[in-house]
């Protein structure tokens, strides 16, 4: 939480400034994503509660579909003498809706990991191919809003939480025309997420997860 914090604070006070610079060094954007995303995790729980160490690994789940809403402020670096090079900071808030689940070995041990929503700032680096056609890599921090469940019989243990971790990925970017553009983006991010069983120190579950997004955005820029 302090490492978003601190990042979100940076991001602003670029923000802050630009906003008082002229206005034909960037432009702001404001889009809306539709998103496909998918969950792999690998899974392992405290021998003393479930007797042996028991692991599991749950495939990616299916396409599920998710929503969110995004800024950026985009700025050419032709100052530098980079006219076809472009920066774009911004913030970003999603609702994936993406949910795995596995079993242990003859289901002794089930598990299932859903996502609730991810926010966080976000940086892109791009360069423009045509006048039209931009593409970029991005990267950034999240925090990820999670629900982790683990249970054998009649034991089982849930927790909600949110972690923070970095995440990458690429793009690329369509012009519609001179207030209007399309995007199409890769997400990936890796967090460890856990669960503890109430009044139970012994027992604790990990999952160490992957959350892979594929976003389709339509921006409109002023």
């Amino acid at each position: 939480m302090k490492k978003i914090s601190a990042t979100i604070f940076v991001t602003a006070l670029c923000f802050s400034s630009m906003a008082h610079a002229d206005e034909s060094l960037g432009k702001h954007s404001f889009g809306v994503n539709a998103m496909m995303s998918s969950i792999s995790y690998h899974s392992t729980a405290t021998k003393s509660t479930f007797g042996g160490n028991p692991r599991l690994y749950a495939g990616n789940s299916d396409s599920d579909v998710g929503a969110g809403l995004s800024y950026k402020y985009t700025v050419k670096l032709s100052s530098l003498g980079l006219d076809k090079v472009s920066i774009a900071p911004g913030l970003f808030f999603e609702k994936p809706n993406a949910s795995s689940g596995g079993n242990g070995p003859a289901n002794t041990y089930l598990s299932r990991m859903t996502i609730k929503d991810r926010y966080g700032v976000s940086f892109d680096l791009g360069y423009d191919v045509t006048e039209n056609i931009t593409p970029y890599f991005t990267g950034g921090y999240s925090s990820v809003r999670y629900i982790a469940k683990d249970y054998r019989n009649s034991l089982s243990a849930l927790k909600s939480n949110t972690v923070g971790d970095w995440y990458y990925g690429a793009g690329i970017k369509a012009k519609v025309n001179k207030d209007f553009s399309v995007a199409l983006e890769y997400n990936t991010q890796k967090f460890d997420a856990k669960t503890a069983v109430v009044n139970n120190p012994d027992y604790q579950g990990t999952y160490i997860t992957r959350l892979n997004l594929i976003k389709l955005g339509v921006f409109y820029n002023f």
